[in-house]
C-alpha cells in the first residue's frame, strides 16, 4: 500500500514538472510580436493606412454614377388653356390642356477629372508617405514592446538569482545556528546568541517572501505582455558573457542615421511639403470631361439623348483666402524642417547618455563581482573566528548579510547592463 502511494506521488510530480513549461527571452520575444496588444493594433494601423492609399488612388479614374425616377402627381405639372374663337357659340372660350401626371426617367454619367491642380497625383503621394510612416511607426511600437519584454524577463532573472542567494543565507544561518547550540550547550554562549541568530532568520523569511511575490506580480506582467497562455511557467536565460561595452560602440553621427525616427522625421518633412501643394492645388483652375445617357418618357414616348460635357472651374474670390493657406503650409514646412533638426540633435545627446549609462553599468558589475568575492572571504574568515571562539557572533552574522547584499547587487548590476545593453542597440538603431 505505501508503495502504491508512493509511485502515485512520483507520478504526479513528474506530471507537475513535465507540464511547467519554460520560456527562453527569443521565445519572449517571438510571442509579444505576435499577441501583444499593442503591436496587433501597429499592424492594423498599416491595413487601414495601405486602404486609404487604395483609396487614394480610386480618384485617378472616372466617377460614373446611375439615377432613376418614377413619380406620378395629383394633377398635370404642365397646364394651359388654348383660346377658342368666339364666332362658335357652342364652344367654350378656351379649352384646357394638361400634360405630364405621370413618368419616369433614367439615366448614367461618368466625370473624368484632366486637370485638378495636381491635387489627386499630391494626394496619392501623400497617402502613400502615410502609409511608410505607419510602417515606421510598426518598427518602434516593436522595439518598444521588445524593450519591455525584455525588462519583464531580465526582472524574473534577477529576482530569482536573489532568490537562490537567500536559499543560500538560509544555509549558512542553519549552520551558524548548530554552531551556537552547540556552544549553548557546552556553556561558552548565551540564549541571546540564539536568539540574535532566529531574528536573522525571520529576516531572510521576509525577504524570501518579497522576493516570491516580486516573481509572481512580474510573471503575471510578463504573461500579459506576451500572451503566454499556460498558468504556470518558467523563464530560462542563455549564459551569455558580460562583455566590454566597446565591442558594442558606434559613433553618433552614424547611429542617428541608422534610427527609425531619422527616417519618420524625413518623411514628416516631405508630407509638409505635400500639404503645401494641395494648398496650391486647391486654388488651381479644374478641368474634367463627361459623359453619360438620359432617357424619359414625359411626353408620352421613349426618349434617350446621349451627353457630352466639358467642365471648367476657375477659382477668384478663393485666392484671397488661399493665399493665407498656401502661406500657413509654407510656415509648417519651415517648421517641420526645424522639428527635424532639433529631434536629430536630441538623438545624438540620448545616443551620448545612453552610452554613458552603459558604461556605468559595466563598472557597477567590476565592482559588484570585487564586492562579492572580498564579501565571500569576510564571511570564510569570521566563520572560522567564531568557531575559534576570537570574534562575536554580531561581527559573523554581520559578515553574512553582508554577503547576501553583496550577491543581490551583482545580480541587479547584471541586469541593469543587460537592459541598457539592450537600450543601447535599440538606440543606435541595431
Amino acid at each position: 500500500m505505501k508503495r502504491s502511494l508512493v509511485i502515485l506521488f512520483l507520478s504526479l510530480v513528474c506530471q507537475s514538472l513535465m507540464a511547467q513549461v519554460s520560456y527562453t527571452l527569443d521565445e519572449c520575444k517571438q510571442m509579444a510580436w505576435e499577441n501583444n496588444y499593442t503591436m496587433q493594433n501597429s499592424r492594423l494601423d498599416i491595413e487601414m493606412a495601405s486602404e486609404t492609399r487604395e483609396e487614394a488612388f480610386t480618384h485617378y479614374f472616372p466617377a460614373v454614377s446611375a439615377s432613376g425616377l418614377m413619380f406620378w402627381t395629383t394633377s398635370n405639372m404642365i397646364q394651359f388653356g388654348i383660346p377658342l374663337p368666339a364666332q362658335i357659340e357652342c364652344l367654350p372660350k378656351e379649352l384646357s390642356v394638361g400634360l405630364i401626371d405621370r413618368g419616369k426617367t433614367a439615366g448614367i454619367m461618368a466625370l473624368q477629372p484632366v486637370f485638378f491642380g495636381g491635387r489627386i497625383i499630391n494626394a496619392n503621394k501623400l497617402a502613400k508617405i502615410g502609409e511608410q510612416v505607419s510602417e515606421k511607426k510598426a518598427l518602434l511600437t516593436a522595439r518598444d514592446t521588445e524593450l519591455k519584454t525584455e525588462e519583464y524577463f531580465w526582472q524574473i532573472i534577477s529576482l530569482k538569482e536573489k532568490l537562490i542567494t537567500i536559499e543560500t543565507a538560509e544555509r549558512q544561518i542553519a549552520e551558524i545556528k548548530k554552531t551556537v547550540a552547540t556552544m549553548i550547550d557546552a556553556g561558552v554562549a548565551s540564549r541571546n546568541d540564539m536568539l540574535r541568530v532566529e531574528l536573522q532568520e525571520q529576516d531572510l523569511a521576509a525577504n524570501r517572501l518579497q522576493v516570491e511575490n516580486g516573481i509572481r506580480v512580474v510573471k503575471l506582467l510578463l504573461k500579459h505582455h506576451t500572451g503566454i497562455r499556460d498558468t504556470e511557467y518558467e523563464v530560462v536565460a542563455d549564459s551569455l558573457p558580460i562583455v566590454s561595452p566597446l565591442e558594442y560602440y558606434m559613433p553618433p553621427q552614424e547611429a542617428v542615421q541608422n534610427r527609425v525616427e531619422s527616417d519618420l522625421l524625413d518623411q514628416g518633412v516631405e508630407a509638409a511639403r505635400m500639404q503645401y501643394r494641395l494648398a496650391v492645388g486647391e486654388n488651381l483652375p479644374t478641368v474634367s470631361v463627361g459623359g453619360g445617357y438620359l432617357y424619359h418618357d414625359f411626353t408620352g414616348r421613349d426618349i434617350g439623348n446621349g451627353i457630352v460635357m466639358v467642365n471648367a472651374t476657375i477659382p477668384i474670390s478663393s485666392w484671397w483666402s488661399g493665399s493665407h493657406r498656401m502661406k500657413k503650409e509654407r510656415l509648417n514646412m519651415k517648421k517641420a524642417e526645424n522639428e527635424r533638426q532639433n529631434n536629430r540633435e536630441m538623438m545624438m545627446v540620448q545616443i551620448e547618455v545612453k552610452w554613458n549609462e552603459l558604461e556605468e553599468a559595466y563598472r557597477q558589475i567590476l565592482i559588484a563581482e570585487k564586492s562579492v568575492e572580498s564579501s565571500a572571504e569576510n564571511l570564510r574568515l569570521n566563520n572560522n573566528y567564531y568557531r575559534a571562539g576570537t570574534t562575536s557572533l554580531p561581527e559573523l552574522l554581520d559578515a553574512q548579510t553582508l554577503a547576501r547584499q553583496s550577491c543581490d547587487k551583482y545580480s541587479d548590476a547584471v541586469m541593469t547592463y543587460r537592459m541598457k545593453l539592450t537600450e543601447y542597440l535599440s538606440y543606435t538603431g541595431r
